[in-house]
């Protein structure tokens, strides 16, 4: 059911609209309660409004305090440091002043430093020797670079040929499954 009309004939929608606008645009709305909600709306936000301006002068003033507080001990610390800073140089002086004369240092590897390298040479050839002796009997040595490099070569993506792809892979595998202990040549 529509809207009762107003008056005796039923207004159309333009006449309406026309109608609402004038009264719009005369400042007469006829709803108090929209004025009232309006006003006390203004009301509030004048004084959030306020209030941001009153804590906005407070976060000033606890930043200025803040500032001299941070500058005031900046202060004291360099004025500590500078007082340790001229305590070392004193002590510095005074023990330059006592010291003997530097030792050129040795250019020659000392005995112990030969022995160090030979050493750690000895260590690791043990443990070669005790990777080849762990490994079973028919095992392949051979270096890290050897491996990869015929790995790359029966590798069976560069091949185009059906056939050539599929002996590269069954020598791929066969090659992947012999026994082998990869060894670090120098």
């Amino acid at each position: 059911m529509g809207r009762k009309p107003i008056g005796n004939a039923a207004m159309t929608s333009a006449e309406r609209q026309r109608r609402r606008r004038e009264r719009l645009s005369s400042g007469t709305a006829n709803d108090p309660l929209g004025d009232f909600i309006i006003k006390k709306q203004r009301q509030e936000i004048e004084a959030l409004c306020q209030e941001v301006t009153a804590l906005r002068a407070e976060n000033a003033a606890l930043a200025s305090d803040r500032r001299a507080a941070f500058a005031a001990a900046l202060a004291a610390a360099l004025a500590a440091e500078r007082e340790e800073n001229a305590t070392l140089q004193q002590q510095l002086a005074a023990a330059l002043a006592g010291a003997k004369p530097k030792q050129p240092k040795p250019t020659k590897p000392t005995p112990n430093d030969t022995e160090a390298k030979l050493r750690k040479e000895i260590r690791q050839l043990r443990r070669r020797l005790q990777n080849v002796a762990e490994s079973g009997k028919g095992t392949l040595f051979i270096s890290i670079a050897d491996r990869r490099k015929i790995r790359a070569a029966l590798h069976p993506d560069g091949a185009t040929d059906p056939a050539r792809r599929k002996r590269l892979t069954e020598a791929s595998q066969i090659f992947n499954n012999l026994p082998m202990s990869e060894v670090e040549l120098d």
